[in-house]
C-alpha cells in the first residue's frame, strides 16, 4: 500500500502536537508552581488548589469541546482550540 506524501505528514504531526500540549501545559504548571508560591505568597494548600482547579478546568472544557465537535465539526473545533492554545 502506497503512503500519502507530505500533507498527510503535516496532519500527524498537527494530532500528535494537540495529543502533547495539554500533558505539557500539566508539566509547566507544576514547574511554575515556585514562582507562583513566591509572587503570591501562596500556602502549600493554595498551590495544590491552582493544579487542581487546573485538571477541572481542562476536564470541563472536554466536556465543552465534545458537544462543539459535534455541533460544528470536530475538524474545525480541534483547530480552533490548536490554535486559540498556541
Amino acid at each position: 500500500m502506497a503512503r500519502a506524501g507530505g500533507l498527510h505528514d503535516l496532519g500527524v504531526h498537527v494530532l500528535l502536537a494537540g495529543a502533547f500540549l495539554p500533558i505539557a501545559d500539566f508539566f509547566i504548571v507544576n514547574v511554575a508552581l515556585p514562582t507562583i508560591q513566591a509572587s503570591l505568597k501562596a500556602t502549600p494548600a493554595a498551590l495544590e488548589l491552582v493544579v487542581s482547579v487546573y485538571g477541572v478546568a481542562y476536564a470541563a472544557m472536554l466536556v465543552l469541546g465534545g458537544r462543539l465537535g459535534d455541533r460544528f465539526g470536530r475538524h474545525r473545533v480541534f483547530l480552533a482550540g490548536l490554535a486559540g492554545f498556541i
